[in-house]
């Protein structure tokens, strides 16, 4: 999966990067190619791919099973299990919201989010982006039944 994830973000600049001007037929042939060289050489069962420029998709595709063993193949509706690949984006992306006046890393996330358990309120952003809030496993500490609310975050973006 992180090889992936790696080959698709080349992907996105090669393609932001170079031939732009070139008819769009071409450019998803090229990308076509490109994408299931490294799909097979890389023994990928499936993945799929978009690049977006200027908020415009350019490109979108879906590529290979999200089951071999059933032959399902992968659509743009697949579901991922990407479990710790996205960390790293979704760091970057709060310290962009910090850098933009936003957010504070020192904050506590009961300032953003208003159904956390309450054992979590003393929690920092700056703790849980460095692992050490001591939320051991967040899916089943979560209280059964109880509605998450996530209009506060909603609101900052």
């Amino acid at each position: 999966m992180i090889r992936a994830l790696i080959i698709t973000i080349g992907l996105t600049v090669f393609w932001v990067g170079s031939g732009i001007s070139q008819p769009s037929s071409q450019i998803e042939v090229e990308m076509d190619n490109i994408i299931n060289h490294y799909r097979d050489s890389l023994g990928i069962a499936g993945l799929s791919v978009a690049i977006i420029q200027n908020g415009d998709v350019q490109y979108k595709k879906s590529f290979g099973y999200a089951n071999l063993e059933l032959k399902v193949p992968m659509r743009d509706s697949s579901v991922y299990r990407i479990w710790s690949v996205s960390k790293q984006f979704c760091a970057v992306a709060i310290l962009k919201l910090e850098e933009e006046g936003l957010l504070k890393l020192d904050n506590t996330i009961d300032s953003y989010l208003d159904s956390i358990p309450k054992e979590w309120n003393d929690i920092t952003i700056q703790q849980l982006l460095s692992h050490t809030a001591g939320i051991k496993d967040y899916l089943n500490d979560y209280p059964e039944g109880k509605k998450r609310n996530y209009s506060a975050v909603l609101k900052i973006m």
